[in-house]
């Protein structure tokens, strides 16, 4: 029983250090991570200025687009729109500064990384597919979407603060610590017996 008992104390620590502290870490080491991938590019196209990276979309990321805009679903051709160059120097370049920085530091982390999904995505479709490090973006992406920027987030604050109170929408089974087997018997054995008895 004591022996029982101190294995699941163990597993009960171990789930807690991987739940409040290793997977929380995780997500802002992935934040971090994925970020500084978009920040670099922002802050490269902000350093060149407007006119070096409206030449950049002109030369090279519009006519790639142009060249991958009609794709075929299921036998179906259809022709993607193909956005202005000014339109995609100015918004990548302000995105890729603007959602990094809310990566960072957690706030709004769902949505930064589901619009950082959505850039990876579209890089991935339009202006060099086949690439196989924005499927390792996206995934990593992906996770935050799912999962949240995690405790180390203003995200996680905001939510201790504000809902506290709402209980979760997904609660099928309560949550019951695990116990030992104590040997006493079920309460279908116990009423048998006392059936027994009342017989006799």
């Amino acid at each position: 029983m004591l022996k029982c008992n101190a294995v699941l104390k163990i597993a009960q620590i171990k789930l807690s250090i991987a739940e409040n502290l290793l997977a929380p870490l995780m997500l802002l080491v992935t934040r971090l991570y994925i970020g500084n991938v978009f920040w670099k590019s922002g802050k490269t196209k902000l350093d060149g200025g407007p006119e070096q990276t409206e030449q950049l979309f002109e030369w090279e990321y519009i006519p790639n687009w142009e060249a991958n805009s009609t794709k075929s679903f299921f036998g179906i051709e259809i022709n993607f729109p193909v956005p202005s160059v000014e339109f995609a120097a100015t918004s990548a370049t302000y995105l890729e500064i603007i959602l990094p920085v809310l990566l960072f530091i957690g706030l709004f982390g769902r949505g930064a990384a589901f619009l950082l999904f959505g850039m990876a995505l579209t890089i991935e479709i339009f202006v060099y597919p086949g690439v196989t490090e924005h499927i390792y973006w996206m995934l990593l992406l992906g996770l935050l979407v799912v999962f949240g920027p995690g405790k180390f987030s203003i995200d996680y604050f905001i939510r201790r603060k504000t809902l506290a109170d709402i209980p979760p929408f997904f609660k099928v089974f309560p949550a019951q610590a695990p116990s030992c087997p104590t040997g006493q018997k079920s309460d279908k054995a116990v009423r048998k017996e006392e059936t027994k008895e009342k017989d006799q």
